[in-house]
């Protein structure tokens, strides 16, 4: 997704808007979004019925996760979607300390390179947590490589 997109859907004026779902994508294949692009969402006064989001299939998953775990939009999300995307560990602590993140009443992040461990203590938080389709990290000249679900 270019952040264009990004952009203009959190300068729109939407006040009945109650579920709000952006694939972000990879940047291999010409996304460009980034954390910042997203503050207008993020900080929960633009869509004052959102309900649940999902900032799906995103390369920088685990820096958006640590974003939206302390975002203002957290306190009126019941879903969160974050799945699809590369996070780790690091994502998963960021959201396991999210008090905001307790409070939700579903947290899918299907698809995603975290340890069984940090899976564990995801589910363990007391709300749905959907937390299949975990992938195995690829290392292409000793450096990690991790995919998002959909990109080509």
């Amino acid at each position: 997704m270019d952040r264009s997109i990004v952009q203009q859907v959190g300068a729109a004026d939407l006040p009945e808007l109650e579920h709000l779902e952006l694939w972000l994508g990879d940047d291999g294949y010409g996304a460009n979004t980034t954390v910042a692009d997203l503050a207008p969402i993020l900080d929960g006064g633009r869509f004052p019925k959102l309900t649940t989001l999902g900032l799906r299939n995103c390369h920088y998953a685990d820096d958006l996760a640590k974003a939206v775990a302390s975002a203002p939009v957290l306190a009126k999300l019941k879903r969160l979607d974050l799945s699809l995307g590369t996070m780790t560990d690091e994502g998963g602590a960021a959201l396991l300390a999210s008090p905001g993140v307790k409070r939700l009443q579903s947290l899918d992040v299907h698809h995603h390179y975290m340890s069984e461990a940090m899976v564990a203590k995801l589910r363990a938080i007391g709300i749905e947590v959907d937390a299949t389709e975990r992938q195995e990290t690829q290392y292409y000249r000793d450096e990690p490589a991790r995919y998002v679900s959909v990109s080509e």
